[in-house]
C-alpha cells in the first residue's frame, strides 16, 4: 500500500502551493532589490560627499532621474526631445507589430488555423496588423509634420 504523503493528490497539492508562494514571493524580490539598489546608490553618493567635504571639495551634485531621462544628442530644446520620442515610438509600433505578426502566423500554422483554438492565432495577427499599419502610418505623415526636418527661417 503506497504512503499517503508520495500520493498523486498531494504531490499536485504540493506544486499548487508552490506555484502561489512563487507567485507572491516574486514581485516582493522585484521590489526588494529595486530598494537595495536605491539604498546602495544613496550610500555611495553620501560616501563621495563625505571624502569631498573631508578634502575640502565642493559636494558633487546629486544625479536627478530627469537628468537621466534626456536622451544623448538631443541637448535641453523640447523640439529636439518631440522628434526623438515620435521617432522611437513609431519604431516600436513596427517592431512590435512586425513581432505580433510573427508571433500569430506561427499559432496560425501550428494549431492548424481551425476552430476555436485558433483564436489567439487571429487577435495576434490582428494587433500585430494594427500596429504595423499605425507605425507605417505615422512614419509616412510625419515627415509633412511642421515639427519634423528643418524648420524654416524665423520672419
Amino acid at each position: 500500500m503506497p504512503h499517503l504523503f508520495f500520493s498523486m493528490a498531494t504531490d499536485a497539492g504540493v506544486v499548487v502551493l508552490l506555484a502561489i508562494g512563487c507567485t507572491f514571493a516574486v514581485p516582493i524580490v522585484i521590489v526588494g532589490t529595486i530598494f537595495a539598489y536605491k539604498h546602495y546608490e544613496d550610500r555611495m553618493w553620501h560616501e563621495t560627499a563625505r571624502l569631498a567635504l573631508e578634502k575640502g571639495q565642493p559636494v558633487p551634485p546629486r544625479c536627478q532621474p530627469d537628468d537621466l531621462k534626456v536622451p544623448p544628442g538631443t541637448g535641453s530644446d523640447p523640439a529636439d526631445w518631440r522628434r526623438w520620442r515620435a521617432e522611437r515610438k513609431r519604431w516600436r509600433d513596427i517592431q512590435g507589430g512586425l513581432i505580433m505578426l510573427a508571433i500569430g502566423i506561427a499559432l496560425f500554422l501550428g494549431l492548424g488555423g481551425r476552430g476555436p483554438q485558433s483564436i489567439p492565432a487571429y487577435l495576434m495577427i490582428g494587433i500585430g496588423s494594427a500596429l504595423l499599419v499605425s507605425g507605417l502610418l505615422q512614419a509616412i505623415f510625419s515627415r509633412h509634420h511642421a515639427d519634423y526636418g528643418p524648420q524654416p527661417p524665423p520672419v
